[in-house]
């Protein structure tokens, strides 16, 4: 009997409750995993997010970096640095707007998670398998980030801070939507949580001289790969690069050149290949990501310079230091505004400004502020220099959201601020000490509770994606056969159809397109064309070229093409608000998708 007693009391008061209480908490997380996913999933509506996907299939399927979303600018981009002045939209278009590392891990899941991308024409649906699919592989990417979270505040404070910090990232709602947006925003906090840990080990290690030289110098290398892997899951953050850089030479004494240097080099070894892979392909480092700060400016309103086949070069040699400041102020107001005080959507963050002023006797916890606040500073100019038309979609969940990589790290700061303040209390009863962190963790997760109330979310993204629909559209065409749209991402993914962006005007791009890049087989419209607004987008000023707003409604309510215009046969006999121009009437014709089969 001896032996079972031991062992009893290891579980009751030893060794063993530390094991209960990790069972009990993953089976928690499971449990509300399985029941947001079942009412809250939704099909992607991010369109970097459809984008990724289809890359990844494409590498999946052994077709390399090869891309089935084109946009106009970068079929420019390649014609005007290869010398036979091809764009390779025949070949098979090499994709110029996605970093790797993302598409790479996705497309080793999809090797071996059982993914069904057929489509039963006959029976519409609602929940597209590959989608939840992926959710579920980023989910795995939020749970590992609550770990790191719970290990990182349990160094840096206590245990308690630990499992607020940790359950507060858990329970709050905005990271639940990121995980199943199909984003690669959660394993680029895995990265920047780790980056984190390298750079709390590394001072430590300096100011206590607690490890060899070569240690730290491994550290820093970690750091470094960290960084060129976090540059290589989304460009923007290249500028993370500044803050440690800055810790490194403001706490590591005099071990910082070396640790810098490795540092450095680790992150340029890593990052360089791509980079001299997009230089030979495209004359620019970046491919069309390098232009993002070009976007959504008086030159470049919204996604026109990515539509465009033949962009003004003098409009681009234009941008200069004072039109970059103007993007900065107009943006900054609205990232200063808006972004940062719903930073983490949650009021714990609010503690974390307390936590600026309180001094910390551990010189680890002062110092990763100086960390936070250098971050903070940097991505939130980032984001406003970076935004795109992205935005549109969920002003909340899109990938030019750097400042939600922060909010874990506030989380573990405003979890200490609250044990500070909760300790200047006096409290009668121990228990109700527990009591008000369970009550202060329950209202920072409120809007997580209110997102279980009815009524129940659809899976379906529409408007303007409707998968079954895409996909319906996309077996009227042979995998060779190109498809113009202005959701191209979604005709990529889910249509599983090389489709190019719709250009920005009908003469001269639409024509330079079919008569010298690639025949165009059809044009696939949604409400994001036929919702445009009537007098600045449908009816411009006149000098205007020909645009599509006129070409569409003559097409949709009269019947009337333009003048050689390649297509004349129109199908929109499901949705009002999405219809399809094709060169035939290919939706008559089965013996065109048997012919596929």
């Amino acid at each position: 009997m001896l032996p079972i007693q031991e062992w009893i009391h290891k579980l009751e008061e030893g060794e063993g409750t530390h094991w209960i209480k990790a069972i009990a908490s993953i089976l928690a997380v499971i449990a509300l995993a399985a029941f947001y996913d079942s009412r809250n999933f939704r099909n992607f509506t991010a369109p970097d997010a459809m984008d990724a996907a289809q890359l990844a299939r494409n590498l999946a399927h052994g077709k390399g970096f090869t891309t089935d979303c084109v946009r106009p600018f970068s079929l420019h981009l390649v014609q005007t640095n290869r010398l036979d002045g091809k764009s390779l939209l025949k070949e098979g278009h090499p994709d110029l707007s996605n970093p790797p590392v993302y598409p790479l891990l996705l497309a080793a899941f999809m090797k071996v998670a059982p993914f069904n991308y057929a489509v039963d024409e006959n029976n519409q649906f609602f929940r597209h398998q590959p989608d939840f699919l992926i959710g579920l592989f980023n989910q795995g990417w939020f749970f590992l980030a609550a770990v790191l979270i719970f290990l990182l505040a349990r160094k840096l404070f206590d245990s308690p801070v630990a499992w607020l910090a940790t359950a507060v990232f858990l329970g709050t709602e905005l990271y639940w939507r990121f995980s199943l947006s199909g984003l690669s925003s959660m394993f680029l906090l895995v990265l920047l949580l780790g980056l984190v840990w390298c750079l709390v080990l590394l001072e430590q290690a300096v100011r206590e001289d607690l490890r060899s030289f070569p240690w730290q110098l491994g550290v820093a290398g970690a750091a470094g790969l960290l960084l060129g892997l976090g540059i290589l899951t989304r460009y923007s953050y290249a500028v993370m690069v500044i803050p440690a850089v800055i810790y490194c030479l403001l706490y590591l004494g005099k071990r910082s050149n070396a640790v810098i240097t490795t540092l450095l080099a680790a992150a340029i070894l890593v990052v360089s290949p791509w980079l001299i892979r997009n230089f030979r392909i495209s004359g620019t480092f970046f491919g069309t990501a390098g232009y993002a700060i070009v976007q959504d400016t008086p030159d470049f309103p919204g996604s026109v310079l990515e539509r465009s086949l033949n962009p003004e070069g003098g409009k681009l040699k234009r941008f200069d230091f004072e039109s970059g400041l103007r993007k900065l102020a107009v943006n900054g107001k609205q990232v200063v505004l808006n972004d940062l005080p719903k930073l983490g959507g949650n009021w714990l963050s609010a503690l974390f400004l307390a936590a600026l002023l309180i001094p910390f006797k551990s010189l680890a916890i002062s110092r990763l502020r100086v960390f936070i606040c250098l971050s903070i500073l940097g991505l939130s100019i980032a984001q406003a220099l970076s935004r795109t038309y992205l935005p549109l979609s969920d002003p909340e969940i899109h990938s030019e959201n750097l400042l939600m990589l922060c909010a874990p790290l506030v989380f573990i700061f405003g979890a200490g601020m609250f044990f500070l303040l909760a300790e200047q209390i006096e409290i009668p009863f121990p228990p109700f000490r527990r009591l008000l962190t369970v009550s202060a963790w329950f209202l920072a997760c409120i809007p997580l509770w209110l997102s279980f109330l009815p009524p129940k979310s659809m899976p379906l993204s529409y408007p303007p994606y409707y998968p079954w629909l895409v996909k319906k559209m996309g077996n009227f065409f042979k995998p060779n056969e190109l498809i113009m749209s202005d959701i191209p991402w979604a005709v990529a993914w889910y249509g599983e159809r090389q489709s190019v962006w719709l250009t920005p005007t009908v003469t001269p791009d639409f024509f330079n397109l079919n008569d010298y890049h690639k025949t165009i087989s059809a044009i696939y419209l949604s409400e994001i064309t036929l919702d445009s607004r009537l007098l600045s987008n449908l009816f411009p000023p006149k000098g205007v070229d020909q645009d599509w707003g006129r070409v569409v409604l003559e097409i949709r309510f009269n019947n009337r093409f333009p003048k050689n215009f390649p297509l004349s046969f129109v199908w929109a006999d499901i949705l009002w608000d999405q219809f399809l121009i094709a060169d035939v009437e290919r939706w008559k014709s089965p013996s065109v998708r048997d012919e596929e089969k």
